[in-house]
């Protein structure tokens, strides 16, 4: 899947699930809350996605700023 071809609503709800995790991207892979995200993803898709598919959005959600250090740097001060 090339990374243009990801569609803008599937982003957003990666983005809205891993939002929602206490584990941070970076220490999702192999683990089995990744395994657990990617279930709660395809239900509330709709969509199949394989386990790359699904980290093809998580990673594209944080590159356009969706969810990552900049979303949670902008959350964090906000609570101050």
């Amino acid at each position: 899947m090339a990374r243009s071809s990801l569609s803008p609503r599937l982003l957003r709800l990666a983005a809205d699930i891993a939002r929602k995790s206490p584990v941070s991207l970076d220490d999702l892979p192999y683990t089995e809350h990744f395994d657990r995200l990617l279930r709660a993803f395809c239900s509330r898709s709709g969509f199949a996605a394989t386990a790359n598919e699904f980290w093809l959005y998580l990673v594209g959600a944080r590159k356009r700023g969706l969810v990552g250090r900049r979303q949670q740097a902008g959350q964090d001060n906000a609570r101050h």
